[in-house]
């Protein structure tokens, strides 16, 4: 390649890239932290649990579903640049972006250049994983290590070393449990092809640590979770639109399922190393949490299949560029990109809106004493009082105060698309949950 082409394809990888970053972080404290970030402080923050020995210890008694690298790397974070909205939110910003330059050079050893510029730009125009590139959780973190994978499973079976795909899934596994799907499809290729076994096997017992953890918190869904049951085909309806851009007219992701689908297929004739992974990464990560749900527990929303969409994308792009001439596939891309870049303006990435900031400042405004009623009081609600209310907040359960409810008691209710905060006085003779909610108003009002 000469340096011409060379130039030409690093500028056009990092305007896309940069396109990117400038999605991920523009009002990125635009709204407060919602209760899932507030988790995050919670589990990462200095402000409950003293030493990263003492969260490690926490993490593994904890009934969650989530291993403890992203809240040990978020700890880090948080004690060297604080946690202002904006900077807990920023790593999730940086990793959604680097996400983009990983995918095209995964997918250059796959398909052509063009091709893996296509797969590259939607990704960095995809509304699910720019919604949450703006939070911090781990879904980015997740994703980018899903496509690191890929890229050191292949190094592996050419014979180049087998440190990226260990370290990579080492990683994943201690990032999140669906990463445990993830690894399974890269055993089943391995098996498949047979190349690959020894990469695959290593992280199993780097993993072994946490064994017990997993088991804890496999007994616990069992037992009971909060999420709800619904039928395999629901959810998959819902993947699919979640990975396919939202479009007030065009029926995107259906387009994007046909084009998938046919790719598929594709990839399936061909029975190359390279696309026999990326199927295996498809289907295995969508798939298991899937039987599980139907046959052991629910643990199937659509934020934890994100870590699906880079290979959802390849399969698009792939069957893109073997369908089409150079000018057929020019007009292909543009419509993908234009469309999707469209729906980026016409239906801007949902965002889950509580207004915890907003309501602490009114609570703070009101003369002391300032005592709160939470409903569902646990850690992450008490964590956003702290966070937003500062010091000088009693905060009492619906229990406590149902005989008697002071005028200087106010209630929050996470409810609906935002906590609303209401008189206390309202709550008389109001005991279930479900008869409270309608019964708010807002105070300010």
């Amino acid at each position: 390649m000469d340096k011409r082409k060379l130039s030409k394809e690093a500028a056009t990888l990092a305007a896309v890239t940069l396109a990117a970053l400038a999605l991920r972080i523009w009002g990125l404290d635009a709204q407060g932290l919602w209760l899932d970030e507030f988790w995050t402080l919670y589990k990462s923050g200095p402000h409950h649990i003293s030493s990263m020995l003492e969260m490690l210890a926490y993490l593994r008694t904890e009934s969650t579903i989530s291993p403890p690298a992203f809240f040990v790397l978020m700890r880090l974070w948080i004690g060297v640049f604080g946690d202002s909205e904006s900077m807990v939110r920023l790593p999730s910003a940086i990793m959604g972006t680097a996400a983009i330059p990983a995918l095209y050079f995964l997918a250059k050893g796959l398909m052509s250049k063009r091709a893996a510029l296509l797969a590259a730009s939607l990704l960095a125009l995809s509304q699910a994983h720019m919604q949450y590139s703006q939070e911090a959780r781990f879904y980015p973190m997740l994703t980018l290590l899903a496509i690191l994978l890929i890229w050191g499973l292949m190094k592996a079976m050419r014979g180049e070393g087998i440190a990226v795909y260990v370290i990579s899934a080492t990683l994943i596994l201690y990032t999140h449990y669906y990463g445990i799907f993830i690894w399974v499809g890269h055993a089943l290729a391995a098996a498949i092809t047979g190349k690959g076994r020894k990469a695959v096997s290593a992280p199993v017992l780097l993993f072994l640590p946490w064994v017990p953890s997993l088991i804890d918190n496999a007994i616990n869904i069992t037992d009971g979770f909060w999420i709800p049951h619904i039928s395999s085909g629901e959810m998959l309806a819902k993947i699919m639109e979640f990975f396919g851009p939202s479009h007030s007219f065009l029926p995107l992701p259906f387009i994007y399922l046909a084009l998938s689908a046919a790719g598929a297929v594709y990839l399936a004739k061909r029975r190359d190393v390279g696309d026999i992974i990326v199927l295996a990464w498809l289907g295995c990560s969508i798939a298991g949490p899937l039987i599980v749900s139907e046959l052991v527990a629910p643990i199937s929303l659509e934020r934890y299949f994100l870590q699906a969409l880079p290979a959802y994308l390849l399969l698009i792009s792939k069957i893109a560029d073997a369908w089409a001439r150079r000018g057929i596939f020019a007009v292909i891309a543009s419509v993908l990109v234009l469309s999707s870049a469209y729906a980026v303006i016409d239906q801007p990435p949902k965002k889950v809106i509580e207004h915890w900031r907003e309501e602490m400042a009114y609570v703070r405004s009101q003369p002391a004493p300032r005592k709160m009623v939470i409903l569902l009081l646990y850690e992450p609600t008490k964590e956003a009082v702290r966070y937003y209310g500062g010091d000088g907040i009693e905060l009492f359960t619906l229990k406590q105060v149902r005989k008697r409810c002071p005028e200087d008691i106010y209630l929050i209710d996470r409810n609906a698309g935002g906590i609303r905060l209401g008189k206390c006085e309202y709550m008389k003779d109001r005991t279930p949950y479900s008869d409270v909610s309608p019964m708010l108003t807002l105070l300010r009002s």
